[in-house]
């Protein structure tokens, strides 16, 4: 995971109209399979910008942005709370809890379910889902930054 604005800056100006988010190999396998179309987190190239584009829509008005707010505010206040109860067992939050965060709000805003990536008791299988979830992310992000400081210097 990236921090740094100026990383942040040189990313998104490289990406282009059209960024490559590679799909893991049995997403691939599943869709060929079942012949059922990509959803928008699969798929590439113009046919992601035009789900996008009408995801987006919906997504900058704030009317319906806000009706999210209650299952935000409850995921936000367990991450409060394990990070409180964390402290007190001497553990800081770090990166891996800042994604499982993220992780939990998207899980529950896209599937309306919450995912137990903050849960106390939370299952092995979950908490290496998570972990091998948040290191393909960081990966790729890696991957992309040297790729960009390799093509292009960009001044922030």
């Amino acid at each position: 995971m990236i921090s740094d604005p100026k990383d942040i800056a040189i990313l998104m100006r490289n990406e282009g109209k059209y960024p490559i988010r590679p799909n893991t190999e049995i997403l691939d396998v599943f869709y060929k399979r079942t012949k059922t179309p990509p959803n928008l987190m699969n798929v590439q190239g113009p046919e992601w910008w035009e789900l996008r584009a009408s995801v987006q829509k919906i997504f900058v008005r704030p009317k319906q942005v806000s009706q999210y707010n209650p299952v935000i505010n409850e995921v936000t206040k367990d991450f409060v709370q394990k990070v409180a109860l964390d402290k007190i067992m001497g553990k800081y939050p770090g990166e891996e809890s800042l994604l499982a965060y993220f992780g939990e709000i998207s899980g529950a805003i896209f599937f309306n379910t919450r995912l137990g990536f903050l849960s106390k008791a939370q299952s092995e299988e979950t908490k290496t889902n998570a972990k091998r979830s948040i290191d393909n992310k960081g990966n790729h992000v890696d991957r992309e930054l040297k790729s960009s400081d390799n093509k292009h210097q960009c001044e922030v």
